[in-house]
Protein backbone atom coordinates (compact mmCIF):
# COMPACT_ATOMS: atom_id res chain seq x y z
CA UNK A 1 0.00 0.00 0.00
CA UNK A 2 2.92 2.30 -0.98
CA UNK A 3 2.29 5.52 -2.73
CA UNK A 4 1.39 5.02 -6.31
CA UNK A 5 3.32 7.88 -8.01
CA UNK A 6 5.36 10.57 -5.88
CA UNK A 7 3.61 13.74 -5.56
CA UNK A 8 3.71 16.33 -8.31
CA UNK A 9 5.49 19.76 -7.69
CA UNK A 10 2.17 21.42 -9.06
CA UNK A 11 0.47 19.94 -6.25
CA UNK A 12 -1.70 22.20 -3.59
CA UNK A 13 1.15 21.90 -0.33
CA UNK A 14 -2.71 20.86 1.35
CA UNK A 15 -3.73 17.77 -0.76
CA UNK A 16 -2.88 14.53 0.70
CA UNK A 17 0.11 12.96 -1.03
CA UNK A 18 -0.44 9.59 0.39
CA UNK A 19 -2.11 7.50 -2.30
CA UNK A 20 -4.12 4.31 -0.83
CA UNK A 21 -4.28 0.97 -2.87
CA UNK A 22 -7.98 -0.30 -1.48
CA UNK A 23 -6.99 -3.96 -2.76
CA UNK A 24 -3.67 -4.43 -1.57
CA UNK A 25 -3.39 -5.06 2.26
CA UNK A 26 -1.79 -2.44 4.42
CA UNK A 27 0.80 -3.26 6.22
CA UNK A 28 2.29 -1.58 9.86
CA UNK A 29 4.78 0.36 7.90
CA UNK A 30 2.19 1.80 5.49
CA UNK A 31 -0.08 2.93 8.10
CA UNK A 32 2.54 4.43 10.10
CA UNK A 33 3.81 5.78 6.59
CA UNK A 34 -0.10 7.42 6.12
CA UNK A 35 -0.28 8.55 9.66
CA UNK A 36 3.22 10.59 9.34
CA UNK A 37 1.92 11.86 5.83
CA UNK A 38 -1.30 12.63 7.30
CA UNK A 39 0.35 14.51 10.73
CA UNK A 40 2.65 16.54 8.16
CA UNK A 41 -0.36 17.78 5.97
CA UNK A 42 -2.60 18.93 9.04
CA UNK A 43 0.47 20.73 10.08
CA UNK A 44 1.35 22.43 7.30
CA UNK A 45 -2.87 23.42 6.92
CA UNK A 46 -2.47 24.82 10.72
CA UNK A 47 0.51 26.62 10.06
CA UNK A 48 -1.15 28.67 6.89
CA UNK A 49 -4.52 29.14 9.25
CA UNK A 50 -2.34 30.88 12.13
CA UNK A 51 -0.76 32.75 9.38
CA UNK A 52 -3.97 34.13 8.00
CA UNK A 53 -5.20 34.59 11.58
CA UNK A 54 -2.06 36.62 12.20
CA UNK A 55 -2.05 38.36 9.45
CA UNK A 56 -6.01 39.52 9.99
CA UNK A 57 -5.14 40.68 13.28
CA UNK A 58 -1.99 42.79 12.65
CA UNK A 59 -4.66 44.13 9.57
CA UNK A 60 -7.02 45.30 12.76
CA UNK A 61 -4.46 46.16 15.12
CA UNK A 62 -3.78 49.12 12.24
CA UNK A 63 -6.80 50.12 11.64
CA UNK A 64 -7.24 53.64 11.65
CA UNK A 65 -10.44 53.26 12.69
CA UNK A 66 -12.24 53.57 16.06
CA UNK A 67 -15.11 51.77 16.79
CA UNK A 68 -16.56 51.46 20.47
CA UNK A 69 -16.84 47.83 20.43
CA UNK A 70 -19.57 46.28 23.10
CA UNK A 71 -20.36 42.82 24.49
CA UNK A 72 -23.70 42.17 25.81
CA UNK A 73 -22.82 40.51 29.00
CA UNK A 74 -26.64 39.61 30.02
CA UNK A 75 -29.42 39.39 27.91
CA UNK A 76 -31.80 38.15 30.20
CA UNK A 77 -32.55 41.23 31.93
CA UNK A 78 -34.37 44.08 30.48
CA UNK A 79 -31.81 45.90 31.56
CA UNK A 80 -29.17 44.89 29.24
CA UNK A 81 -25.77 45.61 30.58
CA UNK A 82 -22.47 46.40 28.35
CA UNK A 83 -19.07 46.23 28.68
CA UNK A 84 -16.55 47.47 26.52
CA UNK A 85 -14.53 44.79 24.70
CA UNK A 86 -10.85 45.01 24.92
CA UNK A 87 -9.44 45.07 20.60
CA UNK A 88 -7.96 41.73 21.39
CA UNK A 89 -11.48 40.24 22.21
CA UNK A 90 -13.14 42.07 19.59
CA UNK A 91 -10.46 40.73 17.08
CA UNK A 92 -10.95 37.59 18.63
CA UNK A 93 -14.52 37.58 18.23
CA UNK A 94 -14.44 38.46 14.36
CA UNK A 95 -11.71 36.38 13.57
CA UNK A 96 -13.93 33.28 14.26
CA UNK A 97 -17.45 34.71 12.82
CA UNK A 98 -15.08 35.47 9.73
CA UNK A 99 -13.78 31.89 9.45
CA UNK A 100 -17.00 30.53 10.30
CA UNK A 101 -18.39 32.32 7.26
CA UNK A 102 -21.38 34.41 9.68
CA UNK A 103 -20.00 37.97 9.04
CA UNK A 104 -19.36 40.24 5.87
CA UNK A 105 -16.66 42.00 7.10
CA UNK A 106 -17.47 45.45 6.27
CA UNK A 107 -21.83 44.64 6.34
CA UNK A 108 -22.19 42.96 9.59
CA UNK A 109 -19.68 44.85 11.68
CA UNK A 110 -19.89 48.80 10.77
CA UNK A 111 -23.54 47.95 9.65
CA UNK A 112 -24.63 47.27 6.05
CA UNK A 113 -26.13 51.14 5.51
CA UNK A 114 -23.44 52.31 6.22
CA UNK A 115 -21.42 51.47 2.85
CA UNK A 116 -24.33 51.18 0.83
CA UNK A 117 -24.93 54.72 -0.42
CA UNK A 118 -21.65 55.49 -1.29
Amino acid sequence: MLPTSPPKSDESPHELTSAIDMDAPATSDDIQHMLEQFMKDMSAICRDFEKAISDLDHSLQRTDLRVDLLEITDTKQTNLQFEPMSWDSAANVFKIQLWMGKIDPLGTIFGSDVFQNQ
